[in-house]
């Protein structure tokens, strides 16, 4: 939460560029937008002191990475990439003012970063997101059959997707392996034995002819089971990221522009090519 309250912190501070009408208008912000973004913060506050913001984001989170469970087509999400809209720093910093039990007076300098007096058109937009690799468990019965290498995380590659351009970021994250933790998988296996009883019988009994003996032979099987539970350790890593892309090439053109109406962050790790699809409208109002 610290880490990713000081990404959004950096937003408010990207210097404000010639307006520009051509501009995609997900990226033009008006005072009252901010302003509706600290009211939502303040109310959540009171509402619940549980900190709140990454709910709120949900609508501009994307998966960017999974693992295989034991099942055919089964995979649990592990990694995750957010797009950063401005109006979630106001909406932070008013949680947590509130939460806190913050004067006017102490939430007085905080109000007037957040709150800008006039609209403002940004010129970088920002992503934040983590990776974890952890091992498959598509195996039988749940066993391990793929570990986790940490070499997916020595050179990591983020770019954006916009029509047909592919912008590159002001700076790649590069080696990203921040954690390193070791974990256990249990699983069971179903095991069976068989056992065969062979029974015989014998007798006599009379007849037209006088008494006639015999015997007579029988199998019958058994089955019978239990559960075999293992365990097997590993490790699993996980890195964070943050990268921003310019909006204005150097001549101050726009290069997300009122026509283009979907952005798509393709996260590039070891053989992994993940993609994460924006609607540029969504941009516009995030809280709502």
């Amino acid at each position: 939460m610290v880490v990713l309250s000081t990404v959004l912190a950096s937003l408010l501070l990207i210097p404000q560029g010639n307006a520009t009408e051509q501009l995609n208008q997900a990226f033009i912000k008006t005072p009252a937008q901010f302003q509706d973004a600290w009211n939502i913060g303040e109310s959540d506050a009171r509402k619940s002191k549980r900190p709140d913001l990454l709910s709120r984001m949900n609508s501009l989170r994307r998966d960017i990475g999974s693992i295989r469970t034991s099942g055919l087509g089964k995979h649990k999400t592990v990694s995750w990439v957010w797009c950063l809209a401005p109006e979630f720093y106001s909406y932070s910093e008013a949680y947590q003012a509130v939460a806190q039990y913050k004067s006017p007076q102490e939430m007085a300098p905080t109000r007037a970063i957040a709150l800008p007096t006039s609209p403002i058109h940004f010129q970088d937009l920002g992503f934040y997101g983590f990776i974890t690799l952890m091992p498959s468990f598509a195996g039988g019965h749940g066993r391990i059959n793929r570990y986790a290498n940490p070499n997916d995380l020595s050179d990591v590659r983020v770019v954006l997707k916009v029509g047909d351009r592919i912008l590159q970021p002001i700076k790649q994250p590069g080696n990203m392996l921040q954690t390193k933790e070791t974990a256990l998988n249990s699983f069971a296996i179903p095991r069976y034995t068989y056992s065969t009883t062979t029974s015989s019988a014998s007798g006599s009994a009379y007849g037209s002819g006088g008494y006639a003996y015999g015997s007579a032979t029988g199998t019958s099987s058994t089955v019978s089971s239990y559960v075999e539970h293992n365990e097997q350790a590993y490790n699993w890593y996980q890195g964070q990221f943050s990268v921003d892309f310019k909006l204005l090439d150097s001549a101050g053109k726009p290069l997300i522009t009122a026509s283009d109406t979907e952005i798509e962050l393709i996260v590039i790790y070891g053989n992994n090519e993940r993609h994460a699809k924006f609607m540029l409208k969504d941009l516009e109002r995030p809280l709502e």
